[in-house]
């Protein structure tokens, strides 16, 4: 028996070399296409977070407008705070204050505007009432609208605007005897504050809507913040008839 046998052939030390090489660039490739596909992967998870975020800022925005029109008339069974048109082309809603002075000056335009294309416009007056003392002038209006005189009562609390309107029960009760109001009924109806929660779910609307001062308007949607003058309101009514 022949102990000599052959040596098992092995790797000479330029292939051992050449091989680590190959195996070191086969692995920085695998990482640099790793980090490239983690990489695209992430940008296209954040491309799916960011449209999914726009998708729901639109669904809020979407929901925002149409509890702005559920709450138009929830919580009463009337619809005395609107005037015009029943299927109108131009819907304007006002968030409007009693005690606000440039409301005062602006409900004049904004009132013969709606009558002069009442049968296009429909005007929806919505209470904002940061204080208790215009919380109060809205509950007086609202119950002069049971009796069918919301509008008349609205022209009349900003004719008689003062900085203590709404402080004297008397005077209240005054003025609703100045439009014809039954008293007892005017009176029951202040004092129980039947129409609070309609003119809170109305405050509430104007938060959810962002609403930051009075007058604030929304014109088929469009808001507009402040005074409008007649020109103004004829010009962007005749621009959506």
């Amino acid at each position: 028996m022949n102990n000599n046998s052959s040596p098992t052939p092995g790797l000479s030390s330029v292939q051992k070399k050449k091989t680590w090489i190959m195996i070191s660039i086969i692995l920085g490739l695998f990482l640099i296409l790793s980090l490239s596909m983690t990489k695209f992967v992430g940008n296209q998870v954040a491309k799916f977070y960011g449209s999914q975020n726009q998708l729901a800022l639109n669904k809020q925005a979407d929901s925002i407008y149409t509890q702005d029109k559920q709450l138009r008339f929830e919580g009463v069974d009337n619809v005395w705070n609107v005037f015009g048109s029943a299927k109108p082309m131009v819907t304007i809603v006002e968030f409007g204050d009693f005690t606000c002075p440039y409301c005062k000056n602006n409900y004049p335009a904004i009132r013969a505007v709606a009558l002069r294309h009442q049968d296009t416009v429909q005007l929806i007056f919505r209470d904002r009432t940061p204080t208790q003392r215009s919380l109060g002038l809205s509950l007086v209006a609202d119950c002069a609208g049971e009796q069918g005189k919301f509008w008349v009562m609205h022209d009349k609390l900003y004719q008689n605007q003062s900085d203590t309107l709404g402080n004297n029960f008397a005077e209240l009760t005054a003025l609703g005897q100045s439009i014809g109001l039954d008293e007892t009924t005017f009176h029951d109806c202040l004092v129980g504050q039947k129409y609070l929660s309609k003119i809170k779910k109305n405050m509430q609307s104007s938060i959810d809507l962002g609403v930051k001062g009075t007058p604030t308007f929304f014109i088929n949607g469009q808001e507009y913040v402040g005074e409008l003058s007649e020109t103004l309101l004829e010009d962007i009514i005749k621009s959506l008839e």
